[in-house]
């Protein structure tokens, strides 16, 4: 495929020569031609005017012909056909004018770096007016004229310079890094939308590593708000993250995502959640009172938190152990959602005859809880039975169901979800001390000779001995072996 696109970008730069227009392949295809790369894109450069091009090739798409260029599709292939052009800038990014030019050098000046401003005859002969074929065999990204007064123009190609860093592992030139410093600056003038969608294609890159590293050293970083921590810690600690959360680490800084970036919905839903996560968890400690519970792994969800505990780490230097916390309470859950359970909503509207209402949801939620906690089993008879319990709290002496259920809550109701919270945490640190000292304690006792049964025997003797050893040491726990908890 990539020969035969190659081969009808040739035939049309023949068919333009044989008219007398002068014609060239332009810019990456003749990079990733010469560096042996696989190519998506084919640009043509010509002196022929947007209307001339379409007097020859009368298919062309003609929308985008007021800016100089149209686009030519031939089966599965498309071509994008610009004129020689020069562009006068006066601001950032867009340039201020644009005049049809008659030679290829002209054309060449105005583009970005040497490596993109390669072109090639319908000989396959490569025309270099820059020495790219120089920087691509050192392996080198250099700015075309004087690199400030270019990165000014726009500074998008600050970005862009990154971005050839992480596709090809080239460096950048020493005068075009003291450029992008001195210019950095500029980058304020860029959208959010083309900010984050140039460090995607950074962050997403081959070499993405070296590239972010680059992007940090030459303080790039600095001048981009949404980003200079989060990109600062990826720099370091590039491989602990996947994409999202390394999006989600740089938007944490100010708990909130920018508007107008390049992700689409599920990409925006995905960092949403992991910042609410992050949020919510970052005061959390192990080693106090404030404790990751197993009801939190049951509404987070065990990756979103693994996600939140790594970026509230490295943001915040919080919590190390967190991760091994959050693991070992999800190893307890007896379910991880409330589709798992053996007990549904419908079969809540069966009992009360069919009526709905809020108070389903409040029921599924409470017995999710209960099942959780180890009060009640994931069974659908021991489900149905503590329902119609629950079920019986929520009736109304006059309407039968009560609306809003919040709104009839008693003090002693109150006591009760208090108390069921403290268990909550409660057990948890039960469960982490017991689970420790067990593992421990194994690992001293067991010889590597035992029968299985010998082993099954060994760790229900030691585990008797910690459970009542801890019960002793803390005398909070025996309320937990009172309710049947542990």
């Amino acid at each position: 495929m990539q020969e035969q696109y190659l081969e009808k970008a040739i035939e049309i730069i023949k068919t333009l020569n044989d008219f007398t227009y002068q014609a060239y392949l332009i810019g990456g295809v003749v990079r990733d031609y010469i560096m042996h790369n696989e190519f998506n894109d084919i640009d043509i450069c010509t002196s022929a005017t947007p209307e001339q091009v379409h007097a020859l090739f009368p298919e062309v798409r003609m929308e985008y012909a007021h800016l100089g260029f149209v686009t030519l599709k031939v089966d599965d292939m498309s071509f994008e056909i610009s004129t020689f052009k020069e562009e006068v800038y006066e601001g950032h990014r867009k340039p201020s004018k644009i005049y049809y030019a008659q030679t290829l050098v002209e054309d060449v000046k105005r583009r970005d770096f040497t490596i993109n401003a390669l072109a090639l005859t319908d000989k396959y002969q490569v025309v270099d007016l820059v020495k790219g074929q120089k920087d691509i065999k050192h392996k080198t990204i250099r700015i075309i004229g004087k690199g400030r007064k270019r990165f000014k123009e726009d500074p998008l190609r600050i970005l862009r310079a990154y971005n050839l860093v992480g596709r090809f592992n080239f460096r950048i030139a020493t005068g075009t890094e003291y450029a992008i410093m001195a210019t950095n600056k500029y980058l304020k003038e860029i959208s959010n939308y083309q900010i984050s969608r140039e460090l995607h294609k950074i962050i997403t890159s081959k070499y993405g590593k070296r590239a972010v590293k680059t992007l940090v050293d030459l303080k790039t970083n600095e001048h981009l708000k949404d980003y200079e921590k989060g990109l600062y810690i990826i720099s370091r600690h590039f491989k602990k993250f996947d994409l999202i959360e390394k999006f989600a680490l740089c938007y944490a800084v100010n708990n909130q995502i920018p508007e107008h970036t390049c992700f689409d919905k599920a990409t925006l839903t995905k960092i949403q959640s992991i910042l609410k996560c992050v949020e919510a968890t970052k005061d959390i400690n192990p080693k106090n009172d404030i404790n990751l519970t197993v009801k939190d792994v049951f509404n987070y969800g065990v990756d979103l938190l693994l996600s939140a505990s790594k970026i509230n780490y490295y943001l915040r230097n919080k919590y190390p152990k967190l991760a091994k916390t959050i693991k070992n309470l999800d190893e307890k859950l007896p379910i991880h959602s409330i589709s798992e359970m053996k007990f549904h909503g419908s079969d809540i509207t069966d009992l009360n005859n069919g009526e709905t209402g809020p108070y389903i949801k409040d029921i599924m939620e409470q017995l999710s809880t209960e099942v959780i906690l180890g009060m009640v089993e994931n069974n659908h008879k021991a489900l149905k039975t503590r329902a119609v319990e629950l079920l019986e709290e929520y009736k109304d002496k006059e309407h039968g169901i009560v609306t809003d259920p919040h709104e009839v809550v008693t003090e002693e109701e109150k006591v009760v979800e208090n108390t069921n919270n403290e268990l909550i945490n409660l057990k948890v640190r039960f469960d982490i001390e017991y689970t420790e000292l067990l593992k421990s304690n194994l690992a001293s006792f067991v010889k590597g000779d035992e029968t299985p049964e010998q082993l099954e025997e060994l760790e229900k003797t030691i585990s008797h001995g910690i459970k009542e050893g801890l019960i002793n040491q803390n005398p909070e726990y025996k309320i937990l072996e009172e309710k049947g908890l542990i």
